[in-house]
């Protein structure tokens, strides 16, 4: 399939599908990439969907098989992207490469390329829902409404009728790698501009107190609670990670399976680095002679509804 918008910059898409890897692409000319200071030299690759494409085709099909074979007893832990069926969008702009994975519906799953004559600046806000941005100069950037975090109390009807706590996730990323930067060679994978997935943790921790207990006071010893949990914003992505302009040879799908299993391996060492500190922070609380209660906060239920009456609740906007 291929498509041409009405104006502005000049676009075309391949859609790479799963049965037979098969593929339909417009073989317009070469686009070549002007590259700034810390870019690799000028770029010139034959199609971004027979070379990013096919190797993020091949990405998806080691890692589903990692996770349903190796790693299936640890397949809970591993990134979304990694864990989960996704249809992949590809955009090659004028200063580099964005990559989409939303979750996949029950079709088989595709890859989706386009080039476009846009800068990240143009598209990296539109397809990330506001999050990551490449603003020219960070300090007068002003970004658009994007997903929120709201930390808050709320009454049994899940309303928020407390708030604690704002935070607006924001991503600021220049699209030219440091100036001394020398990049690897292949088939080691290419570092990234910026990557973000939509997989967070949060860990709160507090103090147990009696209903009738007055504002403003507190026990001498009182109970205490460590509530860890992951949670997902509500955007349609599951990661996206933006690479700077490539020569082809870096884009080949034979790499692919060793960057499954090293992505997965580091999000593995990632959590039990995390489940580590927490039985860790466990501990020193249990030596301190203080009564201690680590809870789980219910993954896969609405934040903002009222868990218990002593967590705090976490509301996505």
């Amino acid at each position: 399939m291929t498509r041409r918008p009405n104006g502005g910059g000049q676009a075309t898409t391949a859609v790479h599908g799963k049965e037979g890897h098969d593929l339909t692409s417009a073989r317009s000319a070469n686009s070549v990439f002007r590259s700034g200071r810390g870019h690799c030299p000028d770029v010139v690759a034959l199609s971004v969907s027979d070379t990013i494409g096919r190797t993020l085709r091949a990405y998806g099909d080691a890692s589903r098989q990692l996770v349903e074979g190796k790693y299936a007893n640890q397949k809970d832990l591993a990134p979304p992207h990694i864990r989960e069926a996704c249809d992949v969008f590809v955009i090659r702009c004028s200063d580099g490469v964005l990559v989409r994975y939303d979750r996949a519906g029950e079709t088989p799953t595709k890859v989706r390329c386009t080039q476009s004559e846009q800068s990240l600046s143009e598209v990296a806000p539109m397809f990330s829902e506001q999050v990551i941005h490449f603003p020219p100069n960070p300090a007068a950037y002003v970004p658009a409404a994007g997903p929120e975090l709201v930390l808050g109390k709320t009454d049994a009807s899940g309303v928020i009728t407390d708030e604690f706590l704002r935070i607006r996730p924001l991503v600021y990323a220049s699209a030219k790698l440091p100036e001394n930067f020398e990049m690897p060679a292949p088939p080691v994978r290419p570092p990234c501009l910026a990557a973000i997935r939509n997989d967070f943790t949060l860990d709160l921790h507090g103090e147990l107190l009696p209903a009738d207990t007055l504002k403003g006071t507190r026990s001498d010893d009182p109970d205490q609670f460590i509530a860890h949990a992951r949670f997902a914003l509500n955007v349609g992505w599951q990661t996206i990670e933006i690479y700077p302009p490539l020569p082809d040879e870096y884009w080949r799908p034979e790499f692919a399976p060793i960057w499954a299993e090293l992505d997965l391996l580091a999000a593995l060492a990632q959590a039990n680095m995390v489940s580590s500190k927490l039985g860790e922070n466990w501990g020193q609380v249990l030596q301190s002679n203080i009564s201690q209660r680590v809870v789980g906060l219910p993954v896969g239920l609405p934040f903002g509804s009222p868990h218990s009456s002593f967590i705090p609740s976490v509301s996505l906007i």
